[in-house]
Order: C-alpha cells, then structure tokens, then sequence
C-alpha cells in the first residue's frame, strides 16, 4: 500500500497539464484560429464594406465579434487561472475535504483500489490504459480520464514500479482469459459464423461510407450544438434586413468553418483520418460471428463485441452492404456477399425491420 497526499498545487498541475494538452491537439489550433483571427477578419470587413448597413449594427457585429474571440482565448489560454476555478469547484463538490486527506493506493486482485478520508473508488486493472507524467505528477490514466494522481516522490519508488508491472499483469491476464472464453463461445454457439478476407483498405473505405451515412440522418445532425447553427442564421437575418448580400455570404462562409469537421467528413481527407485511427487487424482478416446475442468482430489480436438488444439502427446500401449503428458512436458493417445470412441470425434476437436503402459512395 502507498500512503500520500495530494495538495492543491498537484490539483492546479494536473489541471494545467490536461488543459495543454487539449489545446495542443490540431483541431484545437484550427478552431482557436477560426473563432479568433479568421472571424474577427470577416467580421471587420462587413464592418468597413458594408456602408448602408446602419452603424448600430455595425457596432454591435463588432462587440459580438470581439466577445467571441475573447471567450475563444480564454477557453485555450489563462490556464492557471482556469485551473484555480476547478480548483474552487472541486472544493464546493468536496465539501468534507476528503480528497486533500491522506490517500492509500493498493493492488488488490485484479482491481486498483483508492481510499481517502471517507470516500473510495476503486477499478478494474484492465480499465488502467496507462500512465502520463508531469513535473511533479504521474497520472494513473483510465480510460479518457484520470484514475488517480501520484507525486513522483512516491512514484520514483521502485516498488511503485513493481507495482504497475502487477497492473498490466493482472490486466493481460484477466483480458486474456476472457478473450478465450468468449471467443470459445462465440464459435461454439455461433448461428452464424463467417470469415471475411477483408484489407484494412477495404474496412476504411466501408468506415467512411457508415460515417457519411450516420452524417446524412437525424442521428448524425442531432449532435450538432446550437451555437454552430445560430451565428450563421444571426447572420444571415441581418444580411436579409439590411439587404446586404455581403451579409449573407458571411452567413454561408461562417457556416462553413463552423461545420468544417463535419463538412470533412464528406472529403477524401476523412479516410486518411480513419485509416490513422483503425485498429490494424494483422494478417488475415476478421471474423465476424452472431452469438449468445451479441455480434463478435475477431481480428488476430483484437476483440469486438455488440450487443444485438442496443442497436439502434440498421441501413443497407443499395450494394447490399449491411450498415449497424450502436451508442456511443460505435459502427458495424457487413459486406454484401454475407449480409442476407447474417440478418437471419441477427433477426432471431432483435427486428431489422428499420432497413432502409441508401446509397453511399
């Protein structure tokens, strides 16, 4: 068991490291140049152009365009000053203090437990995905998130090393008996079984089409805040009042750097992107099975597995290809050369009678 504390400045550490390291992702910087530099450019120009737009309108453009671009810079900059406001919530959530009194770390089974003050957490080995540092600071990581921060003072300890080498032990171990036991079931119990010879080509090219597909329903747009939807037609309304067409193709030009994630989906940019994010299934390809109801995606070293009661919708290419939409943006396809035997097995569990036709290139 390691015994420690964590003060506030390992808070504030923390904070500011995290924070960094949002801002220095590439669509960070894109959207801090968009909504600063990029907008407050179109906006003076509508400013200075457009004269026989009344100066009231003008002046509030410009108080608008500099309110954005100072939340902008705020919300990828002031990181100490960011931080000290988390800190402050974190006090209000905390309100007995636990989190400042003496932490106590151990190794129990296959599950990290943390104890301080009155409160508990605890997690599984295999939901530990690794470790981040910063000057002062390693950082348990699990999943997206911080399971749990060490001073260094602690972690520098060679016995704190043996004990994240029992972490990934304990996590190989448990992921690994259960991959075997799933997969045994899953072949064993299998109504349908198939193997498909498929390149990591030809996966992202069918990624890309499910992408583009989810985009073109309500389920891809629903997602779309509000905010990228209401400066445009602000915009746009004023350029309609004032009868000013400069106004109106600062609405569309808005719209579209607003949008340029979702618009690069439609790009052949986007497949590069999702080849860079795809698990690489080794050589051969994948085999995809329907048992015990869940859909299993097996490659040589990766396991999938989808529960057939969470599907949430089902599409199919005028190809034949099968499209699977499950939560939290998780996608399935079936080629067409399998798609017909694979419904029949899927169909003894959960209707796939929200099928619907479109075709996607």
């Amino acid at each position: 068991m390691f015994r420690y504390t964590v003060t506030k400045d390992d808070f504030t550490e923390m904070t500011v490291y995290l924070m960094k390291q949002k801002s220095a992702k590439t669509s960070s910087k894109v959207k801090l140049v968009l909504f600063t530099i990029v907008q407050m450019a179109v906006i003076a120009w509508l400013i200075i152009v457009g004269k026989d737009v009344s100066p009231v309108i003008r002046i509030l453009m410009g108080v608008f365009s500099l309110l954005w671009a100072a939340q902008t810079i705020f919300s990828y900059g002031f990181y100490k000053v960011r931080a000290k406001m988390m800190l402050t919530n974190q006090a209000d959530n905390d309100k007995s203090g636990d989190f400042w009194k003496e932490h106590r770390l151990q190794l129990q089974g296959d599950k990290v437990n943390i104890t301080y003050g009155d409160k508990k957490a605890s997690v599984e080995c295999a939901q530990i995905t690794g470790t981040q540092e910063t000057e002062n600071l390693l950082l348990l990581m699990s999943g997206n998130g911080i399971f749990e921060l060490v001073p260094k003072t602690v972690a520098e300890k060679p016995d704190f090393q043996d004990f994240l080498a029992g972490i990934r032990k304990a996590a190989a171990d448990k992921l690994k008996a259960a991959q075997e036991k799933q997969r045994a079931g899953a072949l064993e119990n299998a109504s349908f079984k198939e193997y498909l010879p498929l390149s990591e080509e030809d996966v992202a090219t069918e990624l890309v089409r499910m992408k583009r597909l989810s985009m073109l329903t309500t389920t891809g747009w629903s997602r779309v805040s509000v905010l990228v939807m209401i400066i445009p037609l602000i915009i746009l309304a004023l350029g309609i009042a004032a009868r000013s067409s400069l106004y109106i193709i600062a609405a569309v030009v808005f719209f579209l750097l607003l949008n340029a994630g979702t618009l690069m989906i439609f790009t052949p940019l986007y497949k590069k992107v999702v080849r860079k994010q795809l698990q690489p299934a080794g050589e051969g390809g994948y085999l995809l099975t329907v048992a015990d109801g869940f859909i299993n995606l097996f490659t040589r070293e990766h396991q999938f597995r989808y529960k057939i009661a969470q599907l949430r919708k089902a599409m199919e290419g005028k190809d034949g290809t099968l499209f699977l939409f499950f939560p939290n943006q998780q996608m399935v396809f079936v080629p067409s050369s399998v798609s017909a035997e694979f419904k029949k097995a899927v169909n003894n569990r959960h209707s796939l009678s929200e099928l619907s036709h479109m075709d996607i290139k």
